[in-house]
């Protein structure tokens, strides 16, 4: 992928017990912190941010689907995320969108770099 870029465990570990799971995001430096549920068929974003967007999906089974385009090549990249605990980054300045496609909500934690 050229435009988003999914950010594996060796950069963001996952650190999992009995309780749960944590993702360590430390390594980022984090501005805007933006938590939103995403209930089956919502659609989040059709936008564009002036910096680099760290995207972790959380909490639930259903699938999401994120697009994100380059408005001055027109080339588009579109990327089907199923489980829990996916983190991706946007590059700035690239148009994108999230949406549920599954039956399930879901959470999003959004942050700035």
């Amino acid at each position: 992928m050229i435009f988003l870029e999914e950010i594996h465990e060796r950069q963001a570990p996952i650190y999992k017990d009995e309780r749960g799971m944590i993702r360590d995001l430390k390594a980022f430096s984090v501005e805007e912190l933006h938590i939103a549920t995403m209930q089956s068929s919502a659609i989040r974003g059709d936008h564009i941010h002036e910096k680099d967007e760290i995207i972790c999906i959380i909490g639930g089974s259903g699938i999401c689907e994120i697009i994100v385009q380059d408005e001055m090549s027109g080339k588009r990249e579109k990327v089907l995320v199923e489980g829990d605990m996916k983190t991706y980054r946007i590059k700035a300045g690239l148009k994108h969108i999230v949406r549920n496609t599954g039956n399930d909500a879901f959470y999003l934690v959004c942050f700035y770099e």
